[in-house]
């Protein structure tokens, strides 16, 4: 497959993850009321920090919270699948 339609089937993911969130903002409508943190398990710069922080800043300003990136990277991923 190639790397150009990886990453189109990537970019379609995240919009439609991000469309989700907000169609469900009105569901629960005092949803957050405290800062959201993302843990990443894997270290910071690779694709799913890069993906996890294009999502945090609309999402954001949509839930008026601040969200928080924390990269847990390590033991195949379990430690920060443990902290979730």
């Amino acid at each position: 497959m190639a790397a150009r339609q990886i990453g189109l089937r990537q970019f379609i993911g995240c919009a439609l993850l991000l469309a989700a969130c907000t169609s469900f903002s009105a569901a629960g409508a005092d949803f957050p009321v405290r800062p959201v943190r993302f843990i990443v398990t894997f270290p910071p710069g690779a694709l799913n920090d890069t993906i996890a922080r294009t999502l945090a800043q609309p999402l954001a300003g949509i839930w008026g919270q601040q969200v928080i990136i924390d990269n847990r990277p390590g033991g195949g991923t379990l430690i920060g699948t443990e902290l979730g």
